[in-house]
């Protein structure tokens, strides 16, 4: 066997890219060595933003960012919810439920007393020998500083009417005019009374005795009862939906006949 074949074989391609990215970082470090100090601390500032795994904060940031809305949807379902199981729990504890709904903060306090006075206007449709009224309170307003809270009132707010969890609406003018503006409508109780506090589908009660309760309020002037009209809710062909109605259509005309 030959010398020539005992040499081992060399790829000059590669020795020739070796050869030349050797070439490229001696120039690179050339070029290092003649920044001054500024440039050099730029560019380790940049190699580091470049280099450092990102934060927490960072990924928080960028998940929001792609998932904001779909959080939303979701935070939306749970409220929904949370709040039907709570209104189906609560129809077997009250002959009566009906929603508070105001562009005002509330008090608590004042919530209680109002379900309190307005128990003497039903009846006892549960047979338990006690008349009680479970009202809804939730604040219809944008500028609420908690926007989780906001986004929990609107909830509930929406699958009351979608859900036909309420009939009567005890609201403001400012409400009257959000829900008419959404699409909501309601019945005419003139039909039933011939009262001065009567506008066709809403009664003023700031001089009915039986909402002394609210008489406190900032807005006791502008608050108003409503009916829904029946063929608005959801299942009104159901026996149970058309009784519960004429329950609350008997506590409307209660509350008329004590104006």
């Amino acid at each position: 066997m030959s010398e020539q074949n005992n040499k081992p074989d060399v790829d000059i391609e590669k020795l020739n890219d070796r050869k030349k990215r050797d070439i490229e970082a001696k120039k690179q470090l050339a070029r290092y060595k003649a920044m001054d100090p500024a440039e050099r601390a730029k560019l380790e500032v940049k190699k580091k933003e470049f280099t450092e795994p990102a934060s927490a904060k960072s990924d928080i940031a960028n998940f929001w960012f792609h998932y904001k809305w779909l959080v939303i949807a979701i935070a939306f379902l749970i409220v929904v919810a949370v709040f039907c199981v709570m209104e189906i729990v609560k129809k077997d504890k009250y002959d009566l439920e009906f929603m508070y709904i105001s562009s005002e903060n509330y008090d608590h306090t004042v919530i209680e007393a109002l379900s309190d006075d307005l128990s003497e206007y039903v009846e006892d449709y549960d047979n338990n020998s006690q008349k009680q009224v479970g009202i809804t309170a939730v604040t219809n307003s944008d500028s609420m500083a908690d926007a989780n809270t906001a986004m929990a009132n609107k909830t509930k707010l929406y699958a009351s009417f979608s859900k036909g969890y309420h009939m009567v609406y005890f609201i403001d003018e400012d409400t009257y005019d959000y829900l008419t503006e959404e699409g909501a409508s309601f019945y005419d109780l003139s039909e039933f009374s011939d009262s001065e506090n009567i506008e066709q589908d809403k009664y003023y009660v700031s001089s009915n005795s039986a909402f002394s309760a609210l008489s406190g309020l900032d807005n006791a002037s502008s608050m108003i009862m409503v009916l829904r009209r029946l063929e608005d809710i959801p299942k009104n062909d159901k026996e149970s939906v058309i009784e519960e109605y004429e329950h609350n259509v008997e506590f409307v005309k209660a509350i008329l006949a004590n104006d």
